[in-house]
């Protein structure tokens, strides 16, 4: 690309696959009647004059793994960055901030959540922060616009609560936000409340302890967020970059880290993230804009973590230094013509999800691997837990409290009860039950009760409601099945050709 001499990366936390003009694909925001409240005429314009993604997906259903895989283009399992707060970058990958910086470009993050970027080492190779500043951020800019600028940006007001923003761009633009809660806080609960005067988080979180989070109620809510910000914060923000004259010269990628929706298969109503791999969470919008990029729509499966050889290809005029290479599929050749929407590209994507043991938390004190997903054009596939764990011959080093806590919480996906030494551990301990019989107990109870496996076919079922069963005449035999779950570490994923024609 000529004269590209700013990158800019926005991430619009939580923001929907189908919140944007461009998407094609809105039959649950129509379902539920609120395509009459969306509104973007910013995002829009945007994407009129750029190349977007409609089948993008996320490695995560929440915020910090999924922009550690945006910021190093791994999948999880390699950058370290798994549980939602347990687990520090690896200090062996590179960012994307380390790089840039490494070329002389000007690294600046800017995020309304620093606690969610810094202690997890997210922030390596930035020089400079400005957290829930636009002021400030824009008066650096207009410092700094001559050199080259690498600006990671990162908004949470499509967030709940929804409607709420931690940047004030002029005085009382959350005065909808307090009004609209003490409005439901009538309605809902009966009780008079000054939601100005609280806590704005803790005052929201209130509302549903009590009521259940039901997507009726709440996607309304979102969906009108989505468009408060499109045409308040965000129209500004875009102004003022046209005004300081970046975007002439600037690679633009707008994106998100996950969506709001469905994520728990047991409460389909249930509205919020974090949860369960649904394609309403982890299905995310993706625009890159260059004034050389042409127009285009595609439709071809990619990942958030194309994102980073993508731009490392653009900056580099596509030849990107071999230490940079991540194995993953870079989307030049689309974005410079040379690979048409429907492009040969490998269909799969991955993502994965990890649940902690206080689910009423925000941050808890351990995790488990909850469920990962191959998603190969319009099927999925989806493994509970981390069986093959406890099939390593590690298993048996372990003392007898971490083996019992390892084959319960790797093979039936559950903790132990808080505060509670697992009784088979104190049976192993006293000597009155082998590991051997341990084991079988626990196995036979994967056998029986676990959930295991399950798969989806994305055309026929768009909702995910009816996972297709594992009779003979399935489209994945359970050969197949076997053979994924060996897979799903992910380490050799990469150099695995996967062909779709009759399953896989």
């Amino acid at each position: 690309m000529k004269d590209l001499k700013h990158i800019i990366l926005i991430s619009i936390d939580n923001l929907r696959y189908d919140c944007i003009g461009y998407q094609p694909d809105k039959r649950e925001i129509i379902k539920y009647d609120c395509l009459k409240y969306l509104e973007t005429p910013t995002l829009n314009s945007i994407a009129e004059k750029s190349i977007c993604f409609t089948q993008a997906i996320s490695t995560n259903t929440y915020t910090t793994a999924s922009h550690a895989s945006i910021l190093t283009g791994l999948y999880p399992p390699k950058h370290g960055v798994r549980a939602f707060f347990g687990d520090h970058l690896n200090k062996e990958v590179i960012t994307l901030a380390e790089i840039f910086k490494k070329h002389g470009y000007r690294t600046i993050l800017a995020t309304d959540t620093e606690h969610l970027f810094v202690p997890l080492g997210l922030d390596r190779g930035f020089t400079h922060l400005f957290a829930r500043n636009d002021k400030d951020l824009f008066n650096f800019l207009k410092q700094v616009k001559d050199g080259k600028i690498f600006l990671f940006v990162h908004f949470f007001d499509v967030h709940a609560p929804f409607m709420f923003s931690e940047y004030e761009t002029f005085h009382g633009c959350n005065m909808d936000y307090y009004e609209n809660v003490e409005h439901l806080y009538r309605r809902l609960l009966g009780l008079e409340i000054e939601a100005s005067k609280g806590d704005p988080y803790e005052t929201w979180n209130k509302i549903w302890t009590k009521i259940h989070q039901n997507i009726n109620f709440l996607l309304p809510l979102y969906v009108k967020g989505v468009s408060k910000f499109d045409k308040g914060r965000f129209r500004i923000f875009i102004h003022e970059l046209e005004n300081l004259d970046i975007l002439n010269n600037s690679l633009v990628l707008i994106f998100s880290d996950h969506g709001e929706g469905k994520v728990n298969s047991e409460d389909p109503i249930f509205f919020g993230h974090s949860g369960e791999l649904f394609d309403n969470v982890i299905r995310v919008p993706l625009i890159i804009s260059h004034p050389d990029i042409t127009h285009k729509i595609v439709d071809c499966p990619t990942s958030t973590v194309d994102i980073f050889p993508t731009v490392i290809g653009l900056a580099f005029n596509g030849k990107p230094q071999q230490d940079y290479k991540t194995g993953n599929n870079s989307l030049v050749n689309l974005i410079t013509n040379m690979g048409d929407s429907k492009s040969n590209r490998p269909s799969l994507t991955y993502s994965e999800t990890w649940r902690g043991n206080n689910i009423a938390d925000n941050i808890s004190t351990e995790y488990l691997l909850w469920q990962r997903c191959l998603r190969l054009g319009n099927k999925k596939f989806i493994i509970y837990g981390k069986p093959e764990d406890c099939f390593a011959g590690s298993l048996f080093k372990l003392n007898n409290l971490d083996f019992v806590k390892k084959l319960r919480r790797n093979l039936l996906c559950v903790f132990e009860d808080q505060g509670q030494i697992p009784k088979f551990s104190i049976l192993l301990d006293k000597g009155e039950c082998s590991r051997e019989k341990v084991f079988k107990k626990f196995l036979r109870e994967y056998e029986i009760n676990a959930k295991k496996f399950e798969i989806y076919d994305l055309e026929n079922d768009p909702f995910e409601e009816h996972p297709i069963g594992f009779s003979s005449e399935s489209w994945l035999s359970i050969e197949m099945i076997l053979v994924i779950s060996k897979i799903l570490s992910f380490e050799a994923l990469s150099s695995i050709n996967f062909q779709e024609k009759g399953g896989l």
